[in-house]
């Protein structure tokens, strides 16, 4: 086919650009049609992942009704090591948790509590695993992993109840630990933080009762600076 002197002009015009900017068109174009691919294998697995993992937390709700610890550890298992990065995972370790430790099963409970305060999608559950984490280890008599704990977790953009909720597990410590001066503190930071925070009374109420408590112990006793086989003068 012919073509004029014009036409000529936009072919010659066209090659050299092609040449010029060619295999950088073809690699964008490639680059984009890879990332489409990308996303929408990614959106298929994920998919299929939250799916899995919803069946599996379906299981381990079923499994809990039962008061079947054996494959509450399973599915709670299969949550954490197969499907770690979806909602269910952490739900699934805070339910399964408190099935075992109400199954008596405490050294399970707390590796669960463990692994949801270190890899909970959701920061506010990582959180609470840690709160109740230290709850567990005041019930075994372990102050000082159980202010440890809570004093690793708490964060200044955290909700003021949930900061309440922290202070408050200090002053239960302290309280514990006889160590009155350093409970009240603890005690009357949380009841400052919900009377702040506009939170219902019924909370606000049982840090009070607390503070009451506290102060109707009676201080241990000191012990004389005198040995008590010593001379009088």
């Amino acid at each position: 086919m012919a073509y004029d002197l014009e036409e000529q002009e936009k072919i010659a015009s066209l090659k050299a650009w092609w040449e010029r900017y060619g295999n950088a068109v073809t690699t964008l174009v490639f680059g984009v049609a890879v990332a489409v691919a990308g996303y929408n294998l990614y959106q298929w697995y994920h998919g299929k992942q939250v799916a899995a993992a919803g069946a599996a937390y379906e299981e381990l709700t079923k499994a809990i009704a039962a008061k079947d610890l054996a494959r509450v550890k399973e599915f709670s298992g299969i949550l954490i090591e197969k499907n770690s990065g979806t909602a269910y995972a952490q739900m699934g370790a805070m339910l399964a948790a408190k099935a075992n430790l109400e199954g008596g099963d405490a050294k399970t409970a707390k590796a669960q509590l463990r692994w949801t305060a270190d890899h909970a999608v959701d920061p506010e559950y990582r959180a609470l695993a840690s709160l109740r984490l230290s709850g567990v280890l005041l019930d075994e008599g372990s102050y000082d992993e159980a202010i440890k704990e809570v004093a690793s977790s708490v964060a200044a953009d955290q909700s003021p109840p949930l900061q309440a909720a922290f202070a408050d597990r200090r002053g239960d410590i302290f309280a514990a630990q006889n160590k009155a001066a350093e409970a009240e503190r603890e005690y009357r930071g949380a009841l400052t933080l919900l009377e702040n925070s506009g939170e219902t009374r019924a909370y606000a109420n049982v840090v009070r009762l607390k503070l009451d408590a506290l102060a109707a112990t009676p201080a241990p006793a000191v012990a004389s600076a005198a040995p008590s086989d010593a001379k009088k003068p």
